[in-house]
């Protein structure tokens, strides 16, 4: 009987560890897919806007111009 409830304790904790990596896979997918569309508008905003790096050695009048 003792065998009997320990396998049926691991097979449980099978189950519930089974459905835990596949919902871990599922939000993985989620996140791979916000990242990528996140990661797409980030290029395109980096691509329009351009904001030349002011070189802190020289005169902010020298950057000026």
């Amino acid at each position: 009987m003792r065998s009997f409830q320990r396998l049926e304790a691991v097979t449980d904790a099978s189950a519930k560890l089974i459905a835990q990596l596949r919902e871990l896979e599922g939000l993985r997918e989620r996140v791979r897919k916000a990242e990528l569309a996140r990661g797409s508008r980030r290029v395109d905003r980096r691509k329009r806007m351009r904001i030349r790096r002011v070189d802190r050695r020289k005169p902010l009048t020298a950057a000026r111009a």
